[in-house]
């Protein structure tokens, strides 16, 4: 389970995600909305790529429950 925090603030977000489906844009409101607590579930990037890292665990619960709330697909 993710949480009822999280839980809320993806009802909350999902009318700003209407118009994009990308990851990144649903994972910065999710940080900037989120319990520093929470936020450090988050993956990090690389320090000296500045890349993305693949999914963690805790994220790929969060798009399953996104999508299954919303019934919106989301890119990653």
């Amino acid at each position: 389970m993710i949480g009822e925090e999280i839980e809320n603030t993806i009802l909350e977000l999902s009318p700003a995600m209407d118009k994009d489906d990308e990851w990144l844009k649903l994972k910065r409101l999710l940080l900037v909305s989120l319990h520093p607590e929470v936020r450090s579930k988050f993956s990090r990037r690389d320090e000296i790529t500045k890349k993305q890292p693949s999914l963690n665990e805790f994220e790929k619960k969060i798009l399953m429950r996104y999508e299954s709330i919303t019934g919106k697909k989301i890119r990653v």
